[in-house]
């Protein structure tokens, strides 16, 4: 289904994703202020016609009944894709790939992704949340990839 959404372009899987996590994550709606979806760099939303974060961050706000805020977050930095990359370098690519805004200060955020593969991507945007001032992140993913010893998806 991530697939099918990603690389295909079927963004009602997003819909039914998206509402799966969030039933699934209601129960967290107490120790949440808001949802913050993964940016991606402005050249590749041009080139895919969307976000599939965003697109599942939607579906989850609307499920769980949660703020979304979408327009704090950017990635300045135009990354390759990282499927194929090992731990060390899906960090120094990532390294600077993200400004937050100061409207998430103070505020406990969940990250929503498509998939956590390695957690890097995930640990960039939360060091950079904690260093705009946001006070807590979770980790919302749809799937979790496995990844060998080496590093590598398997």
């Amino acid at each position: 289904m991530l697939r099918d959404l990603k690389y295909k372009g079927r963004l009602i899987r997003a819909r039914l994703l998206g509402e799966l996590l969030g039933h699934w994550t209601r129960g967290r709606r107490d120790q949440i202020d808001a949802l913050v979806p993964v940016p991606l760099h402005r050249r590749r939303w041009r080139q895919r016609g969307f976000n599939q974060a965003r697109e599942l961050a939607v579906a989850v706000a609307r499920a769980s009944r949660l703020d979304l805020i979408e327009d704090e977050c950017l990635r300045v930095k135009d990354t390759p894709p990282l499927w194929d990359h090992s731990a060390a370098e899906r960090r120094r690519i990532l390294s600077g790939a993200f400004r937050v805004g100061s409207a998430l200060a103070g505020r406990r955020i969940a990250l929503v992704d498509d998939v956590l593969t390695t957690g890097t991507t995930a640990a960039a945007m939360t060091a950079a949340l904690l260093e705009a001032g946001a006070r807590r992140v979770e980790i919302w993913a749809v799937a979790r990839a496995g990844i060998d010893q080496t590093g590598s998806n398997t």
